[in-house]
């Protein structure tokens, strides 16, 4: 079971503002066999997030008007097999979390322990669950580890990301690459520990400056002319800001990787 990830970000465009969310759009295409349920794409213009998400192929769930509304030079798409969780809206992919960090996520994966992980949100952390998708454990614990640590959303660093997916790493065991968007800083992506699922880092060096791609694949960036730079690690989480910095560390490495045989 899989499904296709991807996020997009480059400079800021005065003449298209919703460029991001239809190179996303044109990437999920190309990650169209990896689920046929549903699909989503998020954008984030300066403050403001945007989503739209519907049930059925790529063309289906997401219009022109979809398209034209969703602002912004940084998007995450989503298109969905459905391992877990219903198929009402909210279950739907991607998910933006309602806390103060402005932070949202689309993910290929399951997480084995979600049922304990959600009692755990739901009677110990006292944090409710909107949905059935394992993908809203993710966002919980991460915004959750990032109270803990009484981290300002005005002033979230690199490192502050670091422990919030270490303290993630710990709690959930499961097969994951996990793509998103944080307000402050700019795109980010993270793989499993063990590298089960897979995700690729590409990038486009233009005339308007450096844009970023990771996909769950690289049909989607050779389509999109990406250049393929490398797989994301096993456990490793890389941030992109909207200025084209690129921070990396291995959060977590499992001696022994585990590549998923079919994938």
């Amino acid at each position: 079971t899989m499904c296709g990830v991807i996020g997009i970000i480059g400079p800021k465009s005065e003449t298209n503002q919703s460029w991001a969310a239809y190179e996303v759009y044109n990437g999920l295409l190309k990650l169209q066999h990896r689920g046929q349920d549903a699909a989503g794409i998020l954008s984030l213009d300066s403050d403001q997030f945007h989503l739209k998400k519907n049930l059925g192929l790529v063309p289906t769930a997401l219009t022109k008007d979809d398209l034209d509304g969703l602002y912004g030079s940084i998007a995450i798409g989503h298109t969905r097999y459905a391992t877990a969780g219903a198929d009402s809206l909210s279950d739907l992919q991607p998910m933006l979390a309602d806390s103060a960090y402005g932070l949202g996520m689309a993910h290929n994966g399951n997480l084995v322990n979600y049922h304990e992980l959600a009692r755990h949100c739901k009677q110990d952390l006292q944090i409710p669950l909107r949905s059935t998708n394992d993908l809203e454990v993710f966002l919980r614990l991460w915004c959750y580890s990032l109270q803990q640590d009484s981290v300002s959303p005005q002033n979230i660093s690199f490192s502050d990301a670091v422990n919030a997916t270490r303290n993630t790493f710990t709690q959930v065991d499961g097969a994951y690459a996990v793509v998103g968007i944080l307000e402050n800083m700019g795109l980010f992506a993270f793989r499993d520990p063990q590298g089960i699922r897979p995700l690729v880092l590409g990038r486009k060096i233009t005339d308007n400056g450096i844009f970023h791609c990771v996909a769950s694949e690289t049909s989607a960036l050779d389509f999109l002319e990406y250049e393929i730079l490398r797989d994301v690690l096993p456990g490793e989480l890389i941030f992109i800001s909207p200025e084209g910095n690129l921070h990396s560390k291995i959060v977590q490495n499992e001696k022994k990787n585990a590549h998923c045989m079919f994938e």
